[in-house]
């Protein structure tokens, strides 16, 4: 009875329930190696993506930032559009607002001319002074910019000659309402000072202490209105300006994918997976232009989140649908751009990724762990598996339907004889479908446990496949049951560690912002000078704000250095994302592969430049002690002879 109860006391839960080695992603995930190396990942492709904007926008090959087919419905971004409109309504609306961005562009441009030399957008703001004293800022502003503008020369503004430069070079005329409205506010700024001036020499000749006070505070008032009305100015202009140029393609990807990952994690926690499923097959069919009694129905719907509002907030199958649609947009409609960007952000996963896995292996598996040297070392020594294994099955499905489009184009168009011919094949087709939906499925299941598979087993992208397809298939269920844990988890954690990182941020800008005295006169409100180089960060936006309209030369620097740093530490949150995904899927490959394969946990390939000396390697590697030389002949005592050596003793 005492040994049973022994039993029970020593029962392995881990064993017992095997979905609970997955608990261990979060400590996993948080080593700092894993996380350094996927912020290294985090900042390459940013470096990547925002070069690759700058060379494309560079070429006017921009993202509309503002789309709308519908006058009486909000403007979308252009990602949005391609989500919900059917592909004719969507191709021509882009096409149109393409061709009209030369006419918005000159119109822009001329505008900008007016406005440098008439100040209608702003002297407007501080025209209607009660008095005429000269000490009210508003008076001495208007007569400062009155002699400004006095010594202004108009110049012609040609409203024809601006659209066809426009249509010759829309960045150039950009640039040119760009310097005019530079002008503009520069001439602002300097009749604003000189009336700051003149108006603190005014009020110092008043004797009444009391109205001299009143006077001041009132200007002070004055001057806090006159630089918000100036930093408004700036950030209309900055807006018309982008929506005519539009957004960089990686910026205008990656603001829409940050909203499909946002309502992805809010939807797992709600335990909300298959919501908004029904709209989005009305979606699916309305773009695709097959039903329609449901076009106008349907044009009026929109999804939650990146899309406007729904029934119910979607789930997380769908919120992964529509970042699937960011990514298909990409391919359609920049074909350039996107094989360029995927094939170099592959290059920098398959590197980092694969380093993380391998990390992430050993730690689970020995709880040994490796320097961030050694696991690149081994990424780089399997760079082609790790950059291979997920293109494989896209490649063998590419080609088994190019043998089908070859065999129809071929065969069925091949008169009486082709199109019997065909049925009589048409078997051969359906095999080969079922053989591409094979591929399909075990990639969408399988391709999560690619990276895992080689790095635990040190194999290559053949392998890799091999094991993962036949993983998934052979226990679909409690794949899937592990995915679920891995998902809710993990959306847990990743809200405790956003929840972290707000805090440092908040806390940072709460003690830096006591010590900050110089007001921000260009923002409305009590604010000052941090509030414009940094505004307060939010959960929702860890990053913050950084008012740029608002800010001066030098501002602008140290807001940009500060923005580096608070860069690196917000997108920590994102490495952590990546770091659990591949600590989470190394340990559903090692639990997978316990059940399928009967292999132990600890069991992962190690190189010999990996495996850790033992404890006693130092002890043993010793030349063992020489012993004693035995006593010399004719000493005192003489060694006896070995028994049976045939010496007789004397």
């Amino acid at each position: 009875m005492t040994d049973e109860q022994d039993g029970l006391r020593h029962v392995n839960w881990n064993e017992l329930f095997g979905f609970t080695q997955i608990f261990k992603g979060f400590r996993l995930a948080i080593h700092p190696s894993k996380l350094m190396l996927a912020l290294a990942a985090i900042v390459l492709l940013f470096v990547l993506g925002n070069v690759m904007d700058w060379i494309w926008c560079w070429a006017g090959q921009n993202v509309i930032s503002q789309v709308s087919f519908n006058p009486q419905a909000p403007a979308q971004s252009e990602i949005n559009a391609f989500t919900t409109q059917s592909a004719e309504q969507f191709d021509k609306g882009i096409a149109d607002l393409r061709k009209s961005r030369p006419g918005r562009a000159a119109k822009l441009l001329v505008e900008a001319q007016k406005d440098a030399f008439y100040f209608q957008n702003y002297i407007g703001l501080l025209n209607v002074p009660e008095t005429n004293a000269p000490t009210n800022l508003r008076y001495q502003f208007n007569d400062a910019l009155n002699k400004i503008k006095g010594s202004l020369k108009e110049s012609p503004v040609d409203e024809k000659a601006s659209l066809e430069k426009a249509e010759k070079d829309v960045h150039k005329v950009l640039a040119e309402a760009q310097q005019a409205f530079n002008e503009e506010t520069g001439n602002i700024e300097k009749a604003l000072d000189t009336a700051i001036e003149q108006a603190n020499r005014q009020i110092d000749q008043v004797g009444d202490k009391k109205s001299k006070e009143e006077l001041r505070e009132q200007m002070h008032k004055d001057r806090r209105a006159a630089k918000q009305a100036l930093t408004m100015l700036k950030a209309d202009f900055y807006q018309k300006k982008q929506t005519v140029w539009g957004k960089g393609i990686f910026s205008a990807l990656m603001d829409y994918e940050s909203q499909c990952l946002s309502g992805a994690v809010k939807a797992i926690c709600h335990g909300n997976f298959f919501a908004g499923m029904d709209n989005y097959q009305r979606w699916v069919a309305h773009r695709s232009a097959r039903m329609p009694g449901e076009t106008a129905a349907v044009a009026e719907l929109s999804p939650q989140g990146a899309m406007g509002p729904v029934e119910q907030p979607p789930g997380f199958v769908y919120n992964m649908l529509m970042a699937a649609e960011g990514v298909h947009w990409l391919i359609v409609e920049h074909w350039v751009y996107a094989p360029i960007f995927l094939i170099l952000a592959l290059a920098i996963a398959a590197l980092f990724g694969g380093a993380v896995n391998r990390i992430a292996a050993l730690h689970f598996a020995r709880e040994e762990k490796i320097s961030m040297g050694q696991a690149l070392k081994f990424s780089l020594s399997k760079f082609f598996s790790f950059y291979t294994a997920p293109l494989l099955p896209i490649a063998f499905v590419m080609v088994l339907g190019a043998a089908l489009t070859a065999g129809g184009a071929i065969i069925i168009n091949w008169g009486y004889v082709g199109e019997i011919l065909g049925g009589l094949l048409f078997l051969l087709a359906l095999l080969l479908g079922l053989a591409i939906a094979f591929l399909l499925i075990g990639l969408a299941g399988g391709v999560w446990l690619m990276y895992p598979t080689i790095a635990v087993e040190g194999s290559d992208s053949f392998d890799a496949i091999s094991r993962s397809f036949s993983y998934v298939f052979a226990r679909p269920w409690r794949s899937a049951l592990y995915g679920l844990v891995a998902l809710v988890y993990g959306a847990v954690t990743y809200l405790f560690v956003r929840l972290f990182v707000y805090i440092a941020l908040a806390s940072t800008h709460f003690f830096v912002k006591w010590g900050v005295f110089a007001p921000g006169d260009g923002l409305e409100g009590p604010s000052d000078k941090l509030d414009v180089i940094w505004a307060t960060p939010t959960f929702d936006k860890l990053w913050g704000t950084f008012n740029w309209p608002a800010m001066s030369v030098t501002e602008k620097v140290g807001a940009f250095i500060i923005g580096i740093w608070v860069f690196l530490i917000a997108s920590l949150v994102l490495a952590y994302l990546l770091t659990y995904a591949a600590s989470s899927t190394t340990s559903i490959y090692f639990l997978l592969r316990r059940k399928v394969d009967a292999t132990d946990l600890d069991d992962v390939y190690v190189e010999e430049t990996e495996e850790p000396a033992p404890a006693g390697a130092a002890e043993e590697a010793k030349p063992a002690e020489a012993p004693p030389p035995p006593p010399a002949q004719g000493s005192g005592d003489q060694a006896k002879p070995p028994e049976g050596s045939g010496q007789s003793q004397p």
